[in-house]
């Protein structure tokens, strides 16, 4: 930190040491605890847990107290308080519960149900390249077969997770270098205000690869000459 006098200190009985950062007029802005490993990290996350233990059964503070006392969120504060009442275990906790044992009865290991079936994913990523197929369809298509199967979010992690990543090049371009332009597949359709007569219109698109600009526009066929020709003139500008 630029401008900042530097202060660090060990703390005693711990391998943790303090950097302290001492601003020119504002006296001391930051305090940072540093220390060596994860294992320690992980003792004070449990530290944390025993004293919102502590304040709440021992002292009886209320979970906005707690919060503020701990340094964490009310949503975190009332996590532990639910996590400890589904444990069974009871306060005060035994002292000779280890870190290691507290956490595994707050955390314990999520049980998978075998019996869900788990969605192909070779058919999914087929199905994806059919035009008008989306992953929300996919899905309702798996619940209609599978009642009591993966919800929604679930199976996209699934998908996301077991899914073949192909290869892809990033391709960098200049601005106003390159315009992009195709036809979209289906196109669009109108409906005529004096007549009520359903018109359909090809859509055609056209992007900036530099920017991303995009415009679209509806044409009645994909020849060159119905294109409007101030398109290049008042529509995309160069960026």
């Amino acid at each position: 930190m630029r401008n900042l006098k530097t202060l660090d200190r060990s703390i005693p009985g711990s391998s943790a040491h303090v950097q302290e950062y001492f601003g020119p007029w504002t006296g001391k802005v930051l305090s940072i605890i540093m220390f060596e490993g994860a294992a320690m990290s992980r003792r004070l996350f449990m530290r944390q847990i025993r004293e919102i233990l502590r304040c709440h059964f021992a002292h009886g503070l209320s979970r906005e107290a707690i919060a503020r006392s701990v340094g964490l969120s009310k949503g975190s504060v009332t996590n532990i308080l639910h996590r400890f009442q589904s444990s069974g275990l009871g306060w005060p906790v035994d002292s000779a519960l280890s870190d290691a044992e507290l956490e595994a009865c707050l955390y314990p290991p999520v049980e998978r149900n075998p019996t869900v079936p788990c969605p192909d994913v070779q058919v999914i990523e087929g199905e994806l390249r059919r035009p008008h197929v989306t992953m929300q369809l996919l899905w309702r298509e798996y619940t209609a077969t599978h009642p009591d199967g993966m919800s929604r979010a679930s199976f996209y992690r699934y998908y996301r997770a077991h899914r073949i990543v192909e290869p892809t090049m990033v391709m960098v371009h200049k601005a106003g270098d390159k315009l992009f332009v195709d036809y979209s597949g289906d196109g669009l359709a109108y409906v005529n205000q004096q007549t009520g007569e359903i018109i359909s219109v090809e859509l055609f698109v056209c992007c900036l690869g530099g920017s991303s600009y995009c415009y679209a526009e509806g044409s009645p066929s994909q020849c060159a000459n119905v294109i409007n020709p101030k398109l290049y003139e008042r529509k995309i500008p160069v960026i």
